[in-house]
């Protein structure tokens, strides 16, 4: 156990032989999870509306778009080797300043939900307290805690809306600290959409790795396995298609920004090639992911509004009619790139020996486009 000295912050830090994002020791031989990576990338977007957003939404707070977030602290990244299921967290404290006001909050990432987390929660925030808020008096210390909230992204049975720690003096009675939980799993697409939650747009993912992780660890015969995998894989190629569609309209409606934009794309690649990496019988699915990637945000068609943006926008006077026809630009080229990826998604699903209604209702293409697809594949 050391402190870790960031600025003016000192950070208790916990060695861990296990705190590696790849770990190839004996007793895990396991990919690891970089869920501090994946944090780091959605809450440290350079455009803070989406973090203030989320922020408002969990805690119910009014914070403005002009507020100062700033990050006190890395990201801690641990995980328990000795689970059955593995399970990985990360740490994030956010300082938000909004007319004058601090606002100091404590959230915690977990995969799966583990019996003392309130224990952990309250001893980091603690160690923070004491080390950035402590006021000390004659006969009082004062010390003040950021506000906690717990974030658990796979399905946990009974696990309710708070979690409290009841702390109990023998003489001054009892003490409650109360953490909130946003059980994930609760959340599709639209849910998170409507209350304001949509930095966690790319984490749908993680509704599939524990059946993919059981899956793995049982000892049915590898066929079966290898049939249920492709069942599977239909699922989460739907899944990633209603995330990127989520993302490029949060997009269109300016809540995100194009950097965002490939940052969350970031966030998803980064757990497809976990499922990749660590299910050696995931791999068909990859070539169906790239080409829907490239069908929402194509790089040349970033890279083309990118240049021309910093072009034309430095330059004093510019004509409303230039920016429109940039940003027209820009969407016909994703339109024409989402259209001929689709065509390419319909034939790999045809060529699994999906039905014509499953790929319309996939790939938004009409049933006659589909038909001429098929007869293709059969000529």
């Amino acid at each position: 156990m050391y402190y870790l000295k960031q600025g003016n912050v000192l950070t208790l830090v916990q060695e861990d032989q296990s705190n590696y994002e790849s770990d190839t020791s004996k007793n895990s031989g396991k990919t690891s999870l970089n869920m501090d990576s994946i944090m780091k990338r959605l809450f440290t977007l350079k455009n803070k509306r989406p973090i203030i957003d989320f922020l408002n939404s969990i805690y119910g707070d009014d914070i403005g778009y002009e507020a100062e977030v700033n990050y006190p602290n890395v990201e801690n990244l641990n995980r328990n080797i000795n689970s059955v299921i593995l399970s990985f967290r990360a740490d994030l404290y956010i300082e938000v300043t909004d007319k004058g006001k601090l606002y100091d909050y404590a959230i915690e990432f977990q995969t799966k939900y583990e019996k003392d987390m309130g224990i952990r929660i309250f001893r980091y925030g603690f160690d923070k307290a004491v080390k950035n808020f402590m006021e000390l008096n004659k006969n009082t210390i004062d010390i003040s805690f950021p506000e906690p909230y717990l974030i658990v992204l796979e399905k946990e049975k009974g696990l309710e809306d708070k979690i409290n720690l009841r702390i109990k003096f023998p003489k001054q009675g009892n003490f409650n600290y109360e953490i909130n939980v946003l059980k994930y799993w609760e959340y599709d697409i639209q849910r998170l959409y409507e209350e304001n939650k949509y930095l966690l747009y790319p984490l749908q993912l993680f509704n599939y790795r524990r059946f993919m992780e059981r899956l793995k660890e049982s000892k049915q015969p590898e066929e079966l396995k290898k049939e249920k995998v492709e069942k599977i894989n239909i699922h989460i190629l739907i899944t990633i298609k209603n995330t990127l569609e989520a993302i490029s309209e949060a997009y269109k409606c300016d809540k995100i920004t194009l950097e965002d934009y490939n940052e969350m794309l970031s966030v998803i690649q980064n757990l497809n090639d976990y499922f990749i990496d660590t299910y050696n019988y995931y791999k068909g699915l990859s070539k169906e992911v790239e080409i829907m990637f490239k069908s929402f945000y194509d790089p040349e068609v970033e890279k083309r509004g990118i240049v021309i943006g910093f072009e034309k926008g430095i330059q004093k006077g510019i004509q409303k009619g230039i920016e429109q026809g940039i940003e027209q630009g820009i969407e016909k080229g994703v339109q024409q790139g989402q259209d001929k990826a689709k065509v390419e998604i319909a034939r790999n699903l045809l060529r699994k020996g999906m039905s014509l209604e499953f790929v319309v209702e996939t790939t938004e293409l009409s049933l006659d486009l589909v038909k001429e697809i098929a007869k293709g594949i059969m000529s």
